[in-house]
């Protein structure tokens, strides 16, 4: 993948995350926590968000680590991909209520 497509889409990645991150916690707030965990549809948008945080944090550690530990960081890498999979999830949710 071109250098400057890979950074773009890892820029697109982190906006989005963080803008599900705030609609979560606008969700919380304004359901009230109890009610925000009694709907199903909300602990899937829950684990999702907290697993693209992750998926966040694993590419941002692979962006700082150096080049010396390369099989350390194809076993992150692999991770990262079962957790972007898992974020589809998200979009399946959402063509099932359309």
């Amino acid at each position: 993948m071109e250098p400057a497509l890979e950074t773009t889409l890892e820029n697109v990645n982190l906006v989005l995350t963080g803008i599900f991150f705030v609609e979560m916690v606008g969700k919380m707030i304004g359901m009230g926590l109890e009610h925000y965990l009694k709907e199903k549809a909300n602990l899937l948008d829950m684990v999702i968000v907290i697993l693209s945080m992750v998926d966040v944090l694993i590419s941002i550690y692979i962006a700082t680590v150096s080049e010396n530990t390369s099989e350390n960081l194809e076993t992150v890498r692999s991770a990262a991909i079962v957790f972007r999979i898992l974020r589809l999830t998200r979009v399946l949710k959402l063509a099932k209520s359309w």
